[in-house]
């Protein structure tokens, strides 16, 4: 049996009676031959946050703390760790929320996502009289949006492998009702009046100039987007790319000139998957 933890990888004989018990998860389950520890596990999770470490380097390192010497001769369960590492974190997942136990119902839409209690929640973080504060703009929500334009131009060799372990039930729509959306969503080719900036594409959005043109349009004509017909939206480009934009933008949609936006950049989610 091959064990893959913290201080290397570790080919021992192994009497199997069950992983969980004993502080291992096995790579399968049908003749079970590798095994990773919580520990390597959460390392790897750890260092991937705070480190930005891809799995292929952590392993590399795992092999080379295995051997110095000759780390190439150490055994690669790189793909085992890519498949058991998001097992884990959902698995971690679904504990935190409460799901996973015998007799729990499964997760739902959304069920696996963290409250957030900076946002103005009635009832929850808000005083009861705060409809009757004249200062609104210290109520007001803040929502920030970005397309991941390096995942989206990527093609997988194997897309069958691209398995979804909890499809829906955290901040990403699910799958059948994205392709849903897709097939009903009118794509609106507005050419561009704001020539003056290079986005990659976050109200904050990088181009909010001319995305804001046919938002409410978007909304209106799919049966899959909501958005209630008196909400007043405040379009606003983060700091981080309205310098791009012409002078008009910056003037129009900074955060820093629109009241209760506070300090804010802009592009919290960019540099989350930027990285």
């Amino acid at each position: 049996m091959v064990i893959v933890d913290t201080t290397g990888i570790h080919h021992i004989p192994v009497w199997w009676c069950g992983s969980a018990r004993h502080g291992t998860i096995p790579a399968s389950h049908r003749r079970i031959k590798s095994c990773f520890t919580f520990w390597v596990l959460d390392d790897f999770l750890l260092d991937n946050l705070e480190c930005k470490t891809s799995a292929l380097n952590f392993y590399s390192k795992l092999r080379r703390t295995t051997n110095s010497t000759f780390a190439d001769q150490v055994p690669n369960h790189y793909q085992e760790l890519l498949r058991v590492s998001r097992q884990w974190g959902h698995m971690k997942d679904m504990m935190r929320h409460g799901f996973g136990y015998p007799g729990h119902a499964r997760p739902g839409l959304g069920d696996l996502t963290f409250f957030c209690v900076a946002c103005p929640q009635p009832g929850v973080n808000l005083p009861p009289e705060w409809k009757e504060d004249e200062n609104q703009l210290i109520y007001t929500r803040g929502f920030m949006m970005d397309g991941n334009f390096s995942a989206e131009h990527l093609k997988m060799r194997r897309p069958a492998n691209d398995v979804a372990i909890s499809d829906g039930t955290g901040f990403m729509v699910g799958e059948g009702r994205y392709k849903a959306h897709l097939k009903v969503a009118n794509e609106v080719k507005l050419k561009s009046s704001c020539n003056n900036h290079k986005a990659r594409v976050i109200l904050l959005y990088d181009i909010n100039c001319q995305y804001r043109v046919h938002l409410r349009q978007r909304f209106t004509e799919s049966p899959y987007l909501h958005m209630p017909c008196r909400l007043e939206i405040v379009q606003g480009i983060g700091l981080f790319h309205v310098h791009g934009h012409q002078d008009t933008c910056f003037m129009r949609y900074s955060p820093t000139f629109i009241p209760g936006a506070g300090l804010v950049d802009g592009a919290i989610l960019e540099t989350l998957w930027s990285c």
